[in-house]
């Protein structure tokens, strides 16, 4: 062939003989939806196929969900939320790579289950009606922030927040759940996983002596060590202030 790229197989796809200049279009992988794309270079031949827009079908219901929460044609509630963070983690754990559009959605998904849980106050919290709920949030976080899905974030970051903007959705949901955390007797935790550690603790302002967080000689899982970094709060934290404040001198 003088004039294109030959039939070739690439990234589980049978790509049809091309023109130059031209792209190919065909269905995504066995086992996901919609169309990947490769282009024929003049120069180079065949690029790398671009697959982001496939979605597994593992992920297909949180598609759909996705975007009717998108149209406002439904709206979250404390039993939704429950529902989606299980369906996101085992979608997350049972799929084996996934494409840019199942990091999207996932993505997408628990920025709107973070937002509306960091509203939420006392026994509304998802996390005192589901002992899995905050486990499984971090799980799906891990798998989301894994640096297999590099490529995927660089270009999900072209036009939304990215991973800092889904970190930060995180903080502020784990701040809610620290500040509910008596009224609602929910003990201190720590979660462990491949690319995220959280520890949530309770401290006694009256007999507090310093504490450092997390505490890695207590935790009995396997993990990273390049994830072990650890918050020191100093005895005098809870102390008050001995500055005294400047008056002013009479003039």
């Amino acid at each position: 062939i003088y004039n294109g790229c030959p039939k070739a197989f690439e990234a589980g796809i049978w790509w049809p003989q091309t023109k130059f200049g031209q792209p190919a279009a065909v269905p995504c992988p066995k086992g996901s939806v919609g169309n990947a794309v490769r282009h024929c270079n003049i120069e180079k031949g065949w690029l790398p196929p671009e697959l982001f827009n496939c979605t597994t079908n593992t992920f297909m219901d949180l598609k759909i969900m996705n975007e009717k929460l998108h149209h406002n044609e439904t709206r979250l509630d404390g039993d939704k939320t429950i529902r989606i963070v299980r369906v996101l983690q085992n979608a997350t754990k049972y799929t084996h790579s996934l494409y840019g559009n199942d990091v999207r959605t996932a993505y997408q998904m628990m920025i709107r289950v973070l937002q509306y849980e960091s509203q939420q106050q006392g026994f509304d919290l998802a996390a005192t009606r589901d002992v899995e709920f905050n486990e499984n949030i971090i799980k799906v976080g891990s798998a989301l922030l894994d640096p297999s899905n590099k490529e995927h974030w660089e270009q999900i970051q072209r036009t939304e927040g990215g991973t800092a903007h889904l970190l930060r959705h995180y903080e502020e949901y784990f701040n809610n759940v620290a500040q509910n955390m008596k009224k609602t007797y929910m003990r201190p935790f720590v979660i462990v996983t491949t690319n995220m550690i959280i520890a949530v603790d309770l401290f006694d302002k009256s007999n507090f002596t310093g504490a450092r967080i997390p505490r890695f000689h207590e935790i009995k899982e396997e993990y990273p060590k390049d994830l072990e970094s650890s918050v020191v709060f100093p005895d005098t934290l809870f102390r008050p202030s001995d500055r005294k404040v400047p008056t002013m001198k009479p003039s």
